[in-house]
């Protein structure tokens, strides 16, 4: 007969009898229930498919050398991967909620640590796509494009302290043309190289004096 219901299995490990399993049990297979480690410690709980992958709800944990929880991935999985909404924890804090495929990021997105946020559309480097990054350390503030996790494409920059830059990025730098407004009230339009005001432009002070011509960084 093949086990039906609740039911415990117990392995042998360096001599040492240990909880493998346990919970719910149908034709013989574990359907529902937890996995453990030879220390004892949760591996991976949840729904299972035939081949024991997580399959439907599940969590799955990564233990440092220390033995203390290092990541968590939490959500909806599809034969052992993350596929649909998920959540991963990092012990630095970083923290990802959002569509998963296949096991990576893939769609909508929360990217957190305790010095930024981020939302959007994410891929498996990070965002892509529209987004917003806050930068709680830093005080700046990013509505615009990304690619592969960087700020690429045409956006709004502003930092706290009231300097403004509208106009186009390249890997995280002003890059291209754009329009640059200072906290003491001067301003730049032109180009940008590598995030430094560079090539053709205009430069006005908040004098109302001006300089329009070639600038080099």
């Amino acid at each position: 007969d093949r086990w039906q219901g609740p039911g415990r299995i117990y392995e042998l490990e360096a001599g040492k009898l240990y909880l493998s399993a346990i919970g719910t049990y149908f034709d013989g297979r574990l359907i529902e229930g937890t996995l453990f480690l030879p220390d004892g410690k949760i591996d991976i709980s949840g729904n299972f498919n035939k081949e024991l992958q997580l399959h439907g709800d599940g969590i799955r944990y990564l233990y440092g050398d220390d033995g203390s929880i290092q990541s968590v991935w939490s959500g909806e999985y599809k034969n052992g991967f993350l596929d649909g909404y998920g959540e991963y924890n990092y012990i630095n804090g970083y923290k990802y909620k959002g569509e998963w495929k296949n096991g990576k990021f893939s769609g909508l997105c929360e990217i957190s640590l305790s010095s930024y946020v981020q939302t959007g559309f994410c891929n498996e480097f990070g965002l892509d796509g529209e987004g917003k990054h806050l930068d709680l350390d830093y005080g700046f503030e990013w509505v615009g494009p990304f690619k592969d996790g960087k700020r690429n494409g045409q956006g709004i920059f502003i930092w706290s302290i009231g300097t403004k830059y509208i106009g186009e990025w390249k890997d995280d730098r002003e890059h291209g043309h754009g329009t640059k407004w200072f906290k003491d009230g001067d301003e730049y339009v032109g180009d940008f190289k590598y995030g430094s005001m560079n090539g053709k432009g205009t430069y006005t002070w908040a004098s109302n004096d001006e300089y329009i011509g070639e600038i080099i960084n």
